[in-house]
């Protein structure tokens, strides 16, 4: 995971709400323009990787598709979609209450370990 923090990752989705169960994936938001250069580096560690789309809702009209990688981490699976930098400013709305997800760094994610 250091390898991704030039991408400001955000945890998200079940991690957070405590939610997640044993098949849950670690869902990441990255940030970077332009997104292929975190499909290069992702490419370089995660020899399984897999690419994909992300379809996500930002309020009522606003819906946009965003590149995501799926990889495994020490068999865990992992679901990175990659965002604009200025994408740190507005979390999209979450799937489940329709609210802003909150998002984690992994200073954060560190501190609720302990």
């Amino acid at each position: 995971m250091q390898s991704l923090a030039q991408y400001s990752p955000r945890v998200v989705g079940a991690v957070v709400s405590g939610a997640i169960g044993a098949n849950s994936a670690l869902e990441l938001h990255l940030f970077n323009d332009p997104a292929e250069d975190v499909a290069m580096t992702l490419l370089a560690n995660a020899p399984d990787l897999t690419m994909a789309e992300a379809r996500v809702r930002f309020d009522r009209e606003r819906r946009e598709t965003y590149p995501s990688y799926l990889f495994d981490v020490d068999d865990v699976p992992v679901e990175a979609t990659v965002f604009p930098v200025d994408g740190q400013r507005q979390a999209p709305l979450s799937p489940v209450t329709g609210r802003p997800m909150q998002r984690l760094s992994m200073q954060a994610l560190a501190q609720l370990l302990e």
